[in-house]
């Protein structure tokens, strides 16, 4: 499954990177000077862009669902890397969003929610240095509820996210300004909460999938927008991060083994209509039999 991991990391970059293209091109034509979205058809273009990629994405699952795919519920075994270098990208991840952290904390705090924007801020810090604490957790003995814990922080991350960016937006009227950034935050954190489910035992490995797809690709088309330069990086961050996720739980999946009482319900089946067959067919040979006694006997009295 590894090659089709890859196959659905280019499909989602590349969707996110037109996507990206789109709203770019909306945020250049379809507002006027005073931000005002303008009845452009780039905004009907940028809804279609998003709906199709749901719809894509929503295909790809089920076609691994159909697969009869699965993945182990164990957090250690459903997302464990392999290779020498798989705590890489980890390490990268983490750096980017801490850096991304402190740049918004010097230099994103002039806007009508400081204090919240301070906490987001922290968080997204907080968030990065434990990123490859997680994935080193999952390949040594480090407890099942300690991987739980540091697996929720991205969860409140974008949880304050979602409250700060309404905030900061809230006596804006036009919608199309910030409504792509929220539905981001709003995927990214159902996408990380499920991820956290295969440390707390609650395991839902198709909608896993299906939101981290969509998460990471909203990640990507909101960075088109006129954002501070570190919420950029914690967003394309927890977007890499979401990305790798995604690989790794790909990777690990394998065939569904047939369900131990469905396979012995239809060898039952099987053998009664076996049965019956050979009972038809001794059925059929003495009444045959009877019918030549019938007739030899109206033979002898002829």
């Amino acid at each position: 499954m590894r090659k089709n991991a890859l196959a659905n990391l280019a499909i989602v970059v590349g969707a996110g990177a037109f996507g990206s293209f789109c709203r770019w091109l909306q945020n250049q034509i379809a507002f006027d000077e005073t931000g005002l979205s303008t009845n452009s058809p780039l905004n009907i273009l940028v809804f279609l862009v998003v709906l199709g990629a749901a719809i894509w994405f929503f295909l790809i699952v089920q076609g691994i669902h159909e697969k009869n795919m699965t993945v182990s519920d164990n957090v250690r075994t459903a997302l464990k890397g392999t290779g020498d270098r798989q705590m890489t990208a980890p390490m990268i991840i983490a750096a980017v969003e801490v850096l991304g952290g402190l740049i918004l904390i010097l230099t994103g705090l002039d806007n009508s929610s400081p204090a919240l924007t301070l906490v987001f801020g922290v968080c997204a810090m907080v968030s990065g240095i434990i990123t490859p604490v997680v994935f080193r957790s999952i390949g040594s003995d480090v407890s099942d509820g300690t991987i739980a814990l540091l697996m929720t922080i991205p969860i409140l991350l974008y949880g304050i996210g979602l409250i700060n960016c309404y905030k900061i937006h809230a006596t804006n009227p036009s919608v199309w300004v910030y409504s792509i950034q929220i539905l981001a935050y709003a995927c990214c954190a159902i996408a990380f909460y499920y991820v956290a489910g295969f440390a707390y035992g609650r395991t839902s490995p198709f909608k896993t999938l299906y939101f981290i797809m969509l998460g990471a690709f909203l990640s990507i088309l909101v960075v088109a927008d006129s954002l501070n330069l570190g919420l950029v990086l914690i967003i394309v961050s927890n977007a890499a991060l979401l990305l790798v996720y995604l690989v790794r739980l790909m990777s690990n999946m394998e065939a569904s083994p047939e369900d131990p009482e469905k396979v012995r319900s239809e060898e039952r089946s099987s053998f009664l209509t076996k049965l019956q067959g050979r009972f038809q067919s001794r059925s059929v040979d003495a009444e045959e039999k009877v019918d030549e006694i019938l007739q030899d006997f109206h033979d002898e009295k002829k």
